[in-house]
């Protein structure tokens, strides 16, 4: 479908709409004075002036309106209060009943106008301006905008707004500007969304974090999953690599990668990474087993439930949001240069007893560079990798309502060349469009919601890979050429040749649509009921294409004689695959409150989901020319192609029930009963429960007099008990035969034949794996709420893990072990904070943030672990928190040689010298084996992260700073490091022992790799780093030249420019070796982490 027919329909139905009724229906409880007006003026057209200390004393009141007049609702309202109020045309007068004005018409003399803005210069519409000691008041249209007539005798206006702080203005300058400050904010206004619901912040007695991506959409993330890193406690976010389209993985609390959800239907990370960030509400982070167990199997490692925009109760407005960065290598390493790497190869020849490499002649020829073009003073990654390379986004969205019908729509691109200065075609491309539409029937209140998700992205690669041309620049002799005599490309493993554009590529696309539909009911005549129902259908599909021009994956390459290298013929590889799911819901939903204090609310839903697929694959080879680089053009001579298909579904039920007293005390019990369709019969279906409680103990009466004291605004203790389930072992019950190609040779050819599939299990086949999750939290608030913080210990214990335990078999002969349910057990804790500040300075806002979290995790038993392992403390897995992996412990190098003829030795290790590593005789013996081998090091993956934001804003300026880092893991130094002195090229590996450096960072360098019998490059601990790390993740500054400089531009919103960066510095242990901690590659072989500077705008209008 073409996008302007999409953005043609969607725009013709949101044209057909309906006008909503001056009635009021609404029902609550315990109601503050701003929440009833703030519904009275969403339900009407009614405006409403009022001092604000007139609400002060205002006692919650419960509501149960069902179209009702105004008059009816104040009166309702305001029942018991001393307040009383005079309607005028549809302007409501409020003031206490000894202080209300008599209501008359006034002799209109003067003209006031103004604009009335938030204090990040946004415009509020609707905001009340009234004339005091008047009663003439007036409402500020959709760009903030006002005029007011008033006598000559008035001096002052007052301007407010809900959820503002009202403001008193002089008449004088005309028109006048406008600036209203948040009021504190009110837990019972705050929503979170959970699992198919809605909960206020104050009634949430679950484990979830949100994110407002705002700040994520303001730095030139590649994706908005790189972009969550430090923003939430919990969330453990870890790049691998710095490589266009690459993302990040996510973990919650430590666990494996979680579910993914947006808008509340079932989604993949692919599809969340390809949303905007401006198009994105809000992230929640839901984590213990009350929050995700409604979201079934796949919610066992938490959900990220990812909620986009829906158009705004305004006018149609449009933004434009473009950015143009440029990216580099956040490390540039040091490389020894052609002279002194040969000084350093002649000296460590010289220490194994070899002769010289380079004599003097060489020696003179690569220190003054005699020689360019057969001894060049070369510099591999300075040849290769760009000093930076561009990147470019820009969104157009539309935003608002026309006659009740809600709108939402945007169109994204994005797009990032590659590092390569010879490959001018790599890079990565998305192209998105997205619409949320909807519209209320209020006659009937039927609720029609509609989306449409469109995601095209396409990845170039050469078709060596990235990883393996950057271990070619890192291996790379200096010293050596790149081009023979005539400019040509010259010798074997040649970087600058493989990442040529002539060597061919990789085109990694993938294709995306996804249309849904969603019914909401308010059922008139029964209070409180609501019925719903989603549906979602979605198309994904990818189309993979690897064409190499020769068999070196290389451009043409020459002799030193400029002949052509015979590098064979060109080859190709193509796949596509493709997948089709649809998501169905139905739900229904109750929720009343009786006797004025018992809230009770009803869930269930039932869920189902289907989803086929299949994948094709073709290939050629021995093209006669790389010219054509299709598949007819290769020979029909070993050509091949394969493919397969697959079908999964499942279904669930779900329900949840929540009761709060008086908003004090919070119980919660949710169950999913889900099935699975591939396990056994009498197997598939399983019920996992929850039950969560909450305490607001801040509206107990006792500690109302302890609040006063220490500025307490806020305090909830909250638990939560729960189990999740997962699925593993698809179909493993089955007895199952194998297809095989070329099987049997029968006749001269070879023929497809069958084989026997894996033992299945005689008795128990393999079912559900459980995950009890067990947490206990405290959210706070002081200073009315200005600053506020969680804290949460949490706790999970998985059983039912799929193994071949030896206590059960005997080991049979010619097929592995049948895979059950063992009675392993794992467990994993830890513990969260979460803290934020915001206040107002004079005319500077603040907001001030930080999160912390910690988790370890240890097998409480393993079912798969040998006996012999399980008796040894040090080498056991069961009962041993993370760790690296099994090594020698190292105690430093060879000092003496009394000290190398004291201490034993590795079995094996010869011609030891000094400058060779120590290692510990662990169990006493006298001699160095596999049992000194213990539990060594810290895990790669971190168990400590942190994240730290200030947000300041003051007079259109913006700044927004985020560092975050994370502790507690340890890399490896990959083999380029321990290995000899070829593969010895950055000037940090010249720090090796010798008797003049005694304190190096490395042992002696040799001339072998497995020098001394691989002693020094054994499994040790010496060669563990610690690989925490700060990095200032992101930081943008930003001015809205509206504040000043537009601010008589009437059709202008706001128009922000702003600079802004990420990864714009990192402090780690690991920057001496040049490599950043979140690096794909211990050898340093990864694509590097970017390190971005941009120039945006931000326009609404």
């Amino acid at each position: 479908m073409r996008l302007t027919s999409v953005l043609f329909i969607s725009l013709a139905f949101q044209m057909s709409a309906s006008v909503s009724s001056q009635n009021v229906t609404f029902k609550g409880s315990n109601l503050s004075a701003r929440k009833v007006l703030s519904v009275l003026k969403a339900q009407t057209d009614y405006v409403f002036f009022y001092e604000r200390e007139i609400l002060n004393d205002f006692q919650p009141v419960n509501l149960n309106l069902q179209n009702a007049s105004i008059e009816t609702a104040l009166k309702s309202a305001f029942a018991n209060e001393a307040i009383s109020w005079n309607i005028v045309d549809k302007t409501v007068f409020l003031a206490t009943k000894k202080e209300l004005p008599a209501v008359k018409l006034e002799v209109l003399q003067i003209i006031i106008k103004g604009t009335v803005t938030n204090e990040k210069g946004e415009p509020i519409p609707g905001a009340n301006v009234l004339a005091k000691g008047s009663t003439v008041a007036v409402q500020t249209d959709a760009d903030g905008n006002f005029s007011i007539n008033v006598s000559n005798n008035v001096t002052k206006l007052v301007v407010s707004f809900v959820g503002m702080e009202s403001q008193e203005v002089i008449i004088g300058k005309n028109p006048l500007i406008i600036v209203l400050k948040e009021e504190g904010q009110n837990l019972e206004d705050v929503v979170i969304n959970v699992a198919y619901g809605k909960s206020s912040k104050k009634k949430l007695v679950s484990a979830i974090a949100t994110i407002d991506t705002k700040e994520i959409a303001n730095a030139p993330y590649t994706s908005v999953v790189n972009g969550l890193a430090g923003r939430a406690a919990g969330l453990f976010v870890q790049e691998s690599g710095g490589e266009y389209g690459s993302l990040a993985s996510i973990s919650i609390r430590g666990g494996g990668e979680p579910a993914y959800y947006v808008d509340g239907m079932k989604a993949s990370k692919g599809e969340f990474s390809r949303i905007a960030a401006s198009d994105i509400e809000n992230v929640s982070i839901l984590k213990d087993a009350a929050a995700t167990a409604l979201y079934g199997f796949d919610a066992a490692n938490g959900v990220v439930l990812v909620t986009t925009k829906r158009g705004d109760n305004q006018k149609i407005k449009f933004s434009y949001s473009g950015n143009y960065a440029f990216v580099t290598p956040s490390l540039e390493p040091k490389y020894l240069t052609a002279y002194e790497k040969a000084i350093y190869k002649n000296k460590v020849y010289f220490n194994d007893g070899l002769p010289a490499v380079y004599d003097a002649e060489m020696l003179n020829i690569l220190k003054n560079n005699l020689d360019p073009i057969a001894h060049p003073n070369t510099n591999a990654y300075k040849e290769l990798i760009k000093p930076s390379s561009a990147q470019l986004a820009h969104n157009l969205s539309m935003n608002g309502t026309v006659n009740n019908t809600r709108i939402f729509m945007s169109l994204d691109y994005f797009s990032q060349d590659g590092i390569f200065k010879t490959g001018s075609d790599l890079g990565f491309k998305r192209y998105a469009y997205r619409s949320n539409i909807s519209h209320k029937f209020e006659d009937i209140g039927l609720l029609v919601e509609g989306n449409m998700t469109l995601q095209h992205s396409l990845k170039v690669t050469p078709p060596r890979g990235s990883s393996n041309i950057l271990s070619h620049v890192r291996n790379w002799n200096p010293g050596d050429p790149f081009y023979n005599p005539e400019g040509n490309y010259y010798g074997q493993e040649n970087p600058l040749s493989e990442a040529d554009d002539r060597a061919g590529y990789q085109n990694d696309e993938v294709n995306f649509v996804k249309g849904g539909l969603s019914l909401g009911w308010d059922v008139k005549g029964v209070k409180g009921l609501k019925l719903s129902t989603r549906g979602n259908y979605v198309y994904d599909s990818s189309f993979y294409k690897y064409f190499s021009a020769n068999q070196r994956n290389a451009a043409p390459s020459y002799t030193w004689a400029n002949l052509l290298e015979n590098s064979g013929k060109a080859n190709i590889n193509q796949s596509t695959a493709r997948s089709l799911s649809y998501n169905l819901e139905a739900q229904i939903d109750y929720k009343n409150t009786f006797f004025d204090k018992h809230t009770v609310e009803l869930t269930g839903v039932y869920v189902q989901n289907e989803a086929n697929g299949d994948n094709f694959s073709a290939s050629r080879r021995d093209f006669s020319s790389p010219a054509v680089d299709q598949l007819f053009a290769g020979s029909s001579v070993g050509k091949d192609n394969n493919g397969n298909g697959y079908e999964s579904g499942s279904i669930g039920y779900i329900g949840r029930l929540k009761y709060d007293f008086n908003s004090k005390y919070v119980l919660e019990a949710n169950f999913r009963y889900d099935g699975y369709d591939g396990f056994a019969p009498g197997a598939k279906f399983a019920l996992f429960p929850s039950v969560s409680l909450g305490w607001n103990v801040d509206r107990e009466e006792f500690i109302k007099p302890l609040m006063e004291v220490v500025g307490l605004s806020s305090l909830k203790f909250r638990a939560s008990i729960g189990k999740i389930g997962s699925a593993f072992g698809r179909f493993s019950y089955l007895s199952v035969y194998n297809l095989q190609n070329n099987n049997y040779y029968i006749g001269g050819e070879y023929v497809t034949g069958f084989s026997e599939g894996g033992l299945t299990p005689s008795n128990d086949a393999a079912t559900w794996t459980t995950t009890e999750s067990k947490n206990v939290g405290v959210d706070f608030g002081f200073m009315n709420n200005k600053l506020t913080g969680s804290f949460d210990a949490f706790y999970y214990r998985t059983t039912g893990y799929l193994g071949s335990p030896a206590s059960i078999y005997t080991t049979p002969l010619g097929q592995g072990l049948p895979q059950i349910n063992t009675d392993s057990a794992f467990r994993r804790g830890g513990v969260e904070l979460g803290l934020n500040y915001k206040t107002n300075i004079d005319d500077v806002k603040l907001n001030i943030g930080g999160n912390v979290s910690y988790y370890d995790q240890l097998w409480e038993k393993n079912a798969n672990e040998s006996l012999t392992d399980l008796k040894n403390p040090y080498k056991r897995s069961t009962h041993q928190v993370d760790y690296y992996t099994n090594g020698y412990i190292s105690q430093g190098l060879y000092q003496s040689y009394d000290q190398m003829i004291n201490s034993p030795r590795r079995l094996g290790a010869t011609q030891m010298y000094l400058g060779d590593i120590v290692y510990q005789d662990f169990n006493g013996d006298g001699r160095l084996d596999g049992d000194d081998q213990v539990h060594i090091g810290k895990s790669s993956f971190p168990h400590i992260t942190y994240g730290a934001n200030l947000n300041a804003e003051y007079k259109g300026f913006s700044l927004a700073v985020l560092f975050q880092g994370t502790s507690n893991r340890q890399m490896y130094l990959g083999d380029i490091y321990r290995n000899g002195i070829n593969q010895k090229n950055y000037v940090i590996q010249t720090d090796s022992w010798t008797p003049d450096n005694t304190d190096a960072l490395f042992p002696r360098a040799s001339s072998f790799d497995s020098v001394n019998g691989s002693n020094n490059i054994a499994g040790s601990d010496f060669w563990l780093k610690d690989a925490w790390y700060l990095r200032l993740k992101s930081l943008s500054l930003s001015y809205d030249l509206k504040n000043f400089f537009l601010k008589d531009y009437k059709g202008i919103s706001n128009c922000a420019l702003s600079f802004s960066g990420t990864n714009l510095f990192t402090i780690s242990p690991l920057n001496k070796f040049y490599l950043d901690p979140e690096t794909s590659s211990d050898n340093n072989y990864g694509y590097p982490i970017g390190k971005t500077f941009n120039i945006g705008l931000r326009t609404t209008f």
